[in-house]
């Protein structure tokens, strides 16, 4: 029993966490377990030009996932809006900022549309 009990202790504390953070959450300090996961999830449209760029330390995260999603629309409809979901695993512990800016890569020297920044602490 107590065996069993081990096991489902060991394998409850492996399991890693989702956290989903979307511009609500600008400038939100966010505490992680080492295994845990972040996702990013932010509103864009690529038809407009404007891109979601993303800063953040390389030797603290991998990125694991980086896609696009169409949200729902009438069928034909062109232009619409999109979700972008940005996954990213800690590499060490410690605590660091993730910066986006929503953008026009083309448009050098000229401040983004929309800025977003959260400071995450890894234990």
């Amino acid at each position: 029993m107590k065996q069993l009990i081990f096991f489902a202790l060991l394998c409850i504390s492996t399991h890693a966490a989702i956290h989903i953070l979307t511009e609500k959450e600008d400038h939100a300090t966010l505490h992680i377990s080492f295994n845990d996961l972040i996702k990013i999830q932010l509103r864009t449209n690529p038809s407009t030009g404007y891109a979601w760029n993303i800063n953040y330390p390389t030797d603290t995260f991998s990125l694991s996932q980086d896609t696009i999603k169409a949200e729902p629309h009438p069928s034909g409809m062109v232009g619409f809006p999109s979700i972008r979901e940005i996954q990213l695993k800690p590499l060490k512990v410690g605590t660091t900022t993730i910066k986006l800016g929503y953008s026009r890569p083309w448009e050098k020297g000229k401040e983004p549309l929309r800025s977003l920044t959260y400071t995450v602490v890894i234990r």
